[in-house]
């Protein structure tokens, strides 16, 4: 039975990078330029997420802060905030937008029948895209009407896969859309804040390091997140794990509980970096974990 859990898993895991890799290459090929921006540096919404920004310091939620426990608080919250009787939401993501380290919102929707449109209801086959920045406070914002055109795009949306597509420390999201050619979101402006990067490669564990759970601290701010296979619909997330760090220049402790039981620790890692992780080794050179070209499939 293990060996026919273990087979499935890397048949989902194939199907869904696949999904995003076509889905990258329909973006790459397209006419009309897919790349559209999320303007975080938009004076609406840096108001907005200003107004609470003394209190959410006075009445911060409990660490773990952000992707462990914080974390179920904010799908909890994300149930009754997600509730939009406008939209249908087709997928959703839980990611750090503007580093801040705490995880912001993000949504597409899309309705499943056509003929809704001429249903006279509220609503519509092509829907908007929502978006909702933390307010560290337990609590999210609404900057979906402020932040950019390219969320007010009517779409007919089903998958989202998120990841550092650029390799510029924030994370960008791809949408998969029924009609047309995917969209590919990038956030711009915003607080320069710091992060990481963590790709972790196991030994005794499984080659992806699926289910290691990696715990960050620096400084106040501690967050924990795990490396998970699959994510919104027909959709792989990115494997490597982003931490944002806020104003921190650096992760002073890593703490990662490998698959195999092994805990290791890794310490004053220095932020705006990508690191490598094998299972055992610590740091090492990413070619080490990563699969090599054979030299004639070289392009």
């Amino acid at each position: 039975m293990a060996g026919i859990h273990t087979t499935w898993l890397a048949i989902r895991l194939c199907v869904a990078i696949a999904t995003l890799l076509m889905s990258l290459s329909a973006a790459a090929q397209a006419t009309d330029n897919p790349l559209q921006r999320v303007d975080l540096l938009n004076q609406q919404v840096q108001k907005d997420l200003q107004e609470q920004e003394a209190s959410a310091r006075h009445s911060s939620p409990a660490r773990d802060r952000q992707t462990g426990t914080s974390k179920r608080r904010c799908r909890r919250q994300s149930r009754r905030a997600a509730f939009f009787p406008r939209q249908l939401s087709r997928g959703d993501c839980f990611a750090d937008l503007d580093n801040d380290g705490w995880v912001d919102l993000f949504l597409m929707n899309g309705h499943v029948y056509p003929q809704v449109d001429g249903a006279h209801l509220i609503s519509k086959y092509r829907e908007p895209k929502l978006l909702f920045m933390n307010l560290r406070n337990g609590k999210f914002r609404d900057v979906s009407n402020s932040a950019g055109e390219a969320l007010q795009i009517p779409q007919v949306s089903r998958g989202v896969a998120a990841g550092d597509l650029f390799h510029d420390g924030r994370i960008d999201f791809v949408v998969e859309n029924l009609e047309g050619e995917p969209m590919i979101l990038r956030p711009e402006g915003g607080p320069h804040n710091h992060w990481i990067s963590l790709e972790l490669a196991g030994t005794k564990s499984n080659r992806l390091a699926l289910n290691a759970r990696v715990r960050v601290t620096s400084g106040d701010l501690s967050q924990i997140d795990e490396v998970r296979s699959g994510g919104s619909y027909m959709s792989q997330n990115d494997l490597p794990l982003h931490f944002g760090l806020g104003s921190h220049r650096q992760a002073d402790s890593v703490d990662i509980h490998w698959p195999s039981g092994r805990d290791e620790v890794l310490t004053n890692l220095a932020a705006d970096r990508f690191y490598c992780v094998e299972e055992g080794a610590g740091i090492v050179a990413c070619a080490k974990i990563r699969p090599s070209i054979p030299p004639g499939r070289r392009h």
